[in-house]
């Protein structure tokens, strides 16, 4: 293996590693929007929270309606499933609360562009490469914590939190049969993630099986018994390893380089058609194997002549 190809590999490693960690701090945080006295509390996947009017001297005067005002708002809203409260104005309450709500949402993309130009400024051999590719790969849609994900990780008990994010010692997390209705319904609506800690978040504690795919096949190896190998290999049993999936990793990995090789390519052919003036002559190549041929067979005469 190339010293070349093993840096881009640590480098990759690297990268992982600090996307991973960011992704673990910001599932332990919540971003929060205001607008008008209005304020709004998402998650790190983007599902609202929390709603509270902050300062009751702010959103008074905005969203309370005169006498004259109440007829026509009822009227407006008599189709509503459930009756507004009297003298509040529910149009301007709603834009508020989108506008709160987008707000903390543009946080929330904020932190993880932040994070991933954070892990690409931390990480040397990245830098060395020079690849713009790197930068402009992945966005706020891309990046975990994704929106997607959200009905997996926050409705989920603690003690698989434990076991998706790979923590130390998961049974811990283990709810007693004798816990209480209340505390249930209270675990079933956490905010955040609550299973990791500072220590947690440090890259040196990050799996590598978790991070990088192409590693998992030789670290799910090395974990299994010696026995299941052997009936692996005597195809009496399947290994536990999703061969088809890490293959498939494996390939959309390595033909990166290789579609890297050909955009550069194409790169340099159109600086080449760019340098060429407009309305200008192309240089000829008609006779240029001719003098090339003369130049090799006079070098090699003097050579054996010599």
């Amino acid at each position: 293996m190339s010293f070349r190809y093993t840096n881009h590999l640590v480098a990759t490693l690297k990268h992982r590693l600090y996307l991973e960690a960011a992704h673990r701090q910001l599932v332990r945080r919540t971003f929060t929007g205001t607008c008008n006295g209005v304020e709004v509390t998402c998650s790190a996947y983007g599902s609202v929270v929390g709603l509270r009017m902050v300062d009751s001297a702010v959103w008074e005067p905005l969203y309370r309606l005169d006498a004259g005002d109440e007829a026509t708002a009822a009227t407006a809203t008599a189709t509503a499933s459930s009756a507004p409260k009297k003298g509040i104005d529910l149009v301007k309450l709603a834009a508020s609360v989108q506008a709160a709500t987008w707000q903390a949402i543009q946080k929330l993309r904020a932190a993880k562009e932040e994070a991933h130009g954070r892990a690409l400024r931390r990480n040397p051999q990245l830098l060395a490469e020079a690849n713009m590719r790197d930068w402009y790969e992945h966005d706020a849609n891309t990046l975990q914590p994704r929106p997607q994900d959200a009905l997996k990780h926050l409705q989920a008990t603690e003690w698989m939190e434990a076991v998706r994010f790979g923590v130390p010692q998961p049974a811990r997390y283990l709810a007693s049969n004798t816990s209480s209705p209340q505390q249930q319904q209270e675990q079933q609506q956490r905010e955040v993630i609550t299973v990791l800690r500072d220590e947690d978040c440090d890259p040196a504690n990050i799996p590598i099986g978790s991070v990088h795919p192409l590693f998992t096949p030789g670290l799910v190896q090395l974990e299994l018994d010696p026995n299941i190998m052997q009936q692996s290999n005597s195809n009496t049993n399947s290994s536990r390893v999703d061969t088809p999936f890490v293959q498939h990793e494996q390939r959309k990995e390595m033909c990166r380089d290789e579609e890297a090789f050909w955009e550069r390519v194409e790169l340099i052919r159109r600086s080449q058609l760019a340098a060429i003036p407009q309305g200008g002559v192309k240089r000829g190549y008609a006779d240029m194997a001719a003098v090339v041929e003369d130049n090799v067979a006079e070098k090699v005469q003097l050579r054996f002549t010599r």
